[in-house]
């Protein structure tokens, strides 16, 4: 120990005195080694730290003869791309004096990195990476009003290919990522970096697309650059705890510098977990189309004029939701954010199903503000002039003059549900005999007289629902937010065969197979996409 201190302080006092020793045959520049992960200034394999004795490897390798870094990139600590005195002099003024940290994959990043240098290098041994994998998704939704939650579910029109969405130019949208825990680690996400709350963590995400997004010298991406940053940098998660889901998006405004012009282009993402394992790329195809049709915008308040400030959209659903007080129903147009005439208000078309019928229109409910002639608002009172139980889906027309460049969108708003009140009368009326009693249909009780119907919430929610297979898209019979997840939903509406399902027996419920009225099948999903509360 103290002959490796002796000689520690030779070299030091050399550095010191600015000489530099070269390794023999210096390496010259030459390609990267792709893929292989390693952490910079790790040079020994004996622990996960770069410390004082990974300094001392350098030096026994460079000046002693002693054994090769198993990884030439991460002793190359200065990322000069030589092996010299000045690498193990940096890694010790990090460690012990405060110096500035070696660059990626530094130690200070919370998870390997491959080397983003150039060099003749090479990392014949890196840290292998978990074959437990996360799975990711990446896809296009619509664009709620500024000011609001980003992150709605309702997708973008579909291509005629399949993870085709398409969008109008100069119109908003936004790319939703939703990354999934490995079922059998559940190792979760920090899109929010745990060192800076409210802050992204860039290591866990990388989001590329082939073609640029604007233009690069003016705010846009170039085709393949990491734009997971703007992901991050007005951080907007969303976290599942039980099923270890997160959502992050990026809105892209139809006037903004990330505005795509007509084309087609792929996104691509991958997210990695706090295990430091990345799951397979996921991608999606966005057809942007020739366009200069308004963007379209609705939102909720709650004053009896209209502001422009919207009421924050629901965490989990990205929906607008209201409950029994009475509030506003707003919708606004803008220009197109590239170019064309300006919106007519004349064109406004309004539709809503439920609660008042497929295609009904309810334009005339809309009155103008006398400040802006392209917001439209409706004062709703729920119980009197709207009785509908569930969500309701607006489908919104605002067009030109000529009318040829129509602008179509849509919105969900929900009223907010009671289990008690809402979802477990359901059960008593068409589960009883079967779903209750000392045994039960399947174990599933459902039914029971007197009892507090919180209690029975817990037996299906969150519950393998069994007849499906594990890698069935429906193991629960109910998994918040997700009807197409949960098998309850395909249960009473007979797609529970489906070979994504995988379910068997007969459609619910067995004494009126399928029976079920749409409208309270409505209400049932509803609630699954409020997040099927117990309250």
């Amino acid at each position: 120990m103290w002959k490796h201190l002796r000689r520690l302080t030779i070299l030091l006092f050399i550095a010191s005195n600015s000489f530099v020793i070269l390794l023999p045959g210096d390496t010259q520049a030459g390609q990267a080694e792709e893929g292989t992960l390693f952490v910079r200034g790790r040079v020994n394999t004996s622990d996960a730290v770069a410390d004082l004795s990974d300094a001392v490897f350098i030096f026994g390798y460079v000046f002693l003869g002693g054994a090769a870094p198993p990884c030439l990139d991460a002793a190359d600590v200065n990322d000069d791309g030589d092996l010299d005195l000045s690498d193990g002099v940096s890694l010790l003024n990090f460690v012990f004096s405060g110096g500035p940290a070696p660059p990626p994959p530094s130690p200070e990043d919370p998870c390997p990195g491959t080397d983003p240098t150039l060099d003749g290098l090479d990392c014949a041994s890196g840290i292998e990476p978990g074959a437990d994998l996360p799975t990711v998704e990446i896809y296009a939704v619509i664009a709620n009003a500024p000011g609001v939650r980003e992150r709605s579910r309702t997708r973008l029109p579909a291509g005629g290919a399949p993870d085709t969405y398409v969008v109008e130019e100069g119109t908003s949208f936004t790319i939703l990522v939703e990354a999934t825990s490995n079922r059998d680690t559940f190792t979760g996400f920090s899109f929010d970096d745990p060192a800076n709350p409210g802050q992204g963590n860039p290591a866990t995400l990388d989001v590329t697309v082939d073609l640029p997004l604007g233009n690069p010298a003016a705010g846009g991406v170039a085709p393949g650059e990491n734009v997971a940053p703007l992901f991050l940098q007005d951080l907007d998660v969303w976290h599942d705890a039980i099923y270890r889901i997160d959502h992050v998006g990026l809105r892209i405004s139809g006037d903004g510098p990330l505005a795509p012009v007509v084309g087609e282009y792929t996104f691509t993402a991958t997210a990695t977990d706090q295990d430091c394992v990345t799951s397979l790329p996921a991608s999606f195809t966005l057809e942007v189309v020739s366009s200069q049709a308004p963007d379209l915008f609705a939102w909720v308040e709650t004053g009896m004029d209209p502001t422009g400030v919207a009421e924050a959209h629901d965490l989990g659903s990205g929906h607008a939701r209201i409950g029994e007080q009475g509030f506003l129903l707003v919708v606004e147009g803008l220009p197109n954010g590239g170019a064309g005439p300006a919106p007519d208000p004349s064109t406004l078309q309004i539709t809503a199903d439920p609660p008042f019928g497929p295609g009904a229109d309810v334009t005339s409910q809309f009155v103008v503000d006398p400040l802006n002639p392209l917001r439209f608002s409706w004062r709703i009172e729920p119980g009197a002039n709207f009785v509908g139980m569930g969500n309701t889906q607006f489908t919104l027309e605002l067009g030109t003059a000529p009318a040829t460049n129509v602008r179509t969108a849509q919105f969900v708003l929900e009223r907010e549900l009671s289990y008690p009140n809402d979802i477990q009368p359901i059960w008593n009326v068409n589960c009883s005999g079967c779903h209750e009693g000392v045994n039960p249909f399947l174990g599933l009780e459902l039914v029971k007289v007197g009892e507090d119907p919180q209690i029975l919430w817990l037996n299906f929610v969150n519950i393998v629902a069994g007849q499906p297979p594990f890698d069935s898209i429906a193991v629960r019979l109910v998994q918040p937010y997700f009807p197409q997840r949960s098998y309850l939903h395909h249960k009473v509406r007979g797609t529970h065969m489906a070979p994504e399902v995988s379910g068997s027996g007969m459609c619910m419920p067995l004494d009126n197979p399928c029976g079920l009225l749409e409208a309270t099948l409505h209400r049932i999903d509803s609630w699954i996409v409020q997040g099927a509360s117990k309250f």
